[in-house]
């Protein structure tokens, strides 16, 4: 037994090495970040280990599950996997909101790239609440189309993706300073962070930051 499960974490680490080079051959899908830019900054301590969570289910559906072409994943059970149980009970307006909405679609071009579908009943399209994840709590809201879709782009550490016009999400976000409303063009999440590209010109990006929090 104990020979099996040595067997499986070296099986997975290799295939997630051998399958990097491959990855790093695609092109991102999200404009890369100018250090001239102006962002909307937060830091979330937390952040990391929903990430690494994330990015690691995601390795394993592409390297180890090579025999479909499809992965369904319900968000639900996403969030409930990447957040501990105090904090999920903090976001219980939230945890019911995302067990209603319908099964993510991951529809694989290869091992780094693919496309992603969201379908949203008309009465799971729109969100308003708190969230809290460790720091303060934030008022949002947000609002989704009927079909929330996209092609994606990902590595062991990072993904990225650009969701199609007319098939984006809306947020608004509550600010000490105001009111910030958006549409999201790409999401890029790593290990490091997480960048939430803004479509338009008027309206900077929005960084959260894992890392000097303090």
């Amino acid at each position: 037994m104990h020979r099996r499960r040595v067997w499986g974490g070296a099986a997975i680490a290799l295939a997630t090495l051998a399958q990097a080079g491959v990855a790093h051959a695609q092109l991102p899908v999200c404009p890369q970040p100018s250090p001239d830019q102006a962002y909307y900054t937060a830091c979330s301590p937390a952040g990391r280990y929903i990430a690494t969570r994330l990015l690691f289910d995601l390795a394993i559906d592409h390297v180890m599950k090579a025999d479909t072409d499809l992965v369904g994943r319900r968000i639900g059970d996403l969030l409930r996997a990447s957040m501990s149980s105090e904090t999920l009970d903090k976001n219980d307006a939230l945890r019911s909101y995302v067990d209603r909405l319908d099964v993510l679609k991951l529809s694989r071009i290869d091992i780094a790239t693919g496309t992603l579908l969201l379908n949203v009943a008309a009465e799971s399209r729109r969100f308003a609440g708190t969230i809290d994840v460790g720091t303060s709590p934030v008022t949002v809201s947000w609002e989704l189309p009927e079909r929330l879709a996209g092609g994606y782009w990902r590595t062991p550490s990072v993904l990225q993706v650009a969701f199609w016009e007319g098939q984006r999400a809306r947020f608004d976000i509550g600010l000490p300073s105001g009111e910030l409303k958006a549409e999201v063009e790409c999401l890029a999440i790593s290990i490091d962070g997480i960048r939430i590209v803004t479509s338009g010109g008027d309206t900077p990006d929005i960084l959260v930051r894992f890392d000097e929090c303090g």
